[in-house]
């Protein structure tokens, strides 16, 4: 089951062909290129867009691309994606007996205060509780969610790898590890359901329910 990711780069001006032109340059796209399971990995202009540039990314199966992700080739790609300031639209297709399944992937923005996002980034933290309100209803799993540091404006991507929705987060906290909602070994025995009311009233989260987005970390 081979697995194809297009991913379109946009940025102003020329941006986007700059930062695809340094990936071949700087050998990193000959380097994902060798990677085991790595089956496609180039570049295309759109000929009526000179601000995109199309990466057409096809591994083997999905083991070796969660291997790829975590390799160091994913925090060179974030460095020079933030370099050239792009943004980035998702495709995914998956080659299943002869069919080929295919869905866009949406990237939601969303902001966390300094303390989450080094957890998150981290890899201590692995679950975002959040109210499942309008917005997060739009959640898929595959998606993208673009975290941005309140503190420092620095951002980070994860791809969503399960939603856990509840009716409140007494029946979420009772379900989930909390160790990897954000709490520590120092507070895990003062973690309370309560906690969550800081952000989000009882009222609310009768009238929503609750969701716990389990993610992973686009090094």
């Amino acid at each position: 089951m081979s697995i194809t990711i297009h991913i379109h780069y946009t940025g102003e001006g020329d941006h986007a062909r700059q930062f695809a032109r340094e990936m071949m340059e700087s050998g990193i796209v000959d380097q994902i290129r060798a990677e085991a399971g790595n089956e496609r990995y180039e570049y295309y202009f759109p000929m009526e867009d000179p601000h995109t540039v199309l990466l057409i990314d096809r591994w083997r199966d999905q083991a070796a691309l969660d291997f790829h992700h975590h390799t160091e080739m994913m925090e060179k790609i974030a460095e020079l994606r933030k370099k050239y300031h792009l943004h980035m639209r998702v495709e995914r297709y998956i080659d299943e007996n002869d069919a080929c399944l295919s869905r866009e992937t949406t990237v939601h923005e969303m902001k966390l205060h300094a303390a989450p996002f080094e957890k998150i980034k981290d890899g201590t933290k692995t679950i975002e509780l959040r109210l499942l309100d309008e917005k997060r209803r739009k959640i898929k799993e595959g998606d993208v969610i673009a975290f941005t540091n309140t503190a420092d404006g620095e951002r980070m991507h994860t791809i969503v790898r399960k939603l856990h929705r509840f009716h409140s987060f007494e029946e979420l906290y009772a379900a989930l590890p909390l160790l990897q909602c954000g709490y520590t070994v120092e507070n895990i025995d003062t973690a309370h359901p309560s906690d969550m009311e800081q952000y989000y009233s009882v009222e609310e989260q009768k009238k929503c329910g609750v969701v716990g987005i389990e993610l992973f970390l686009l090094k």
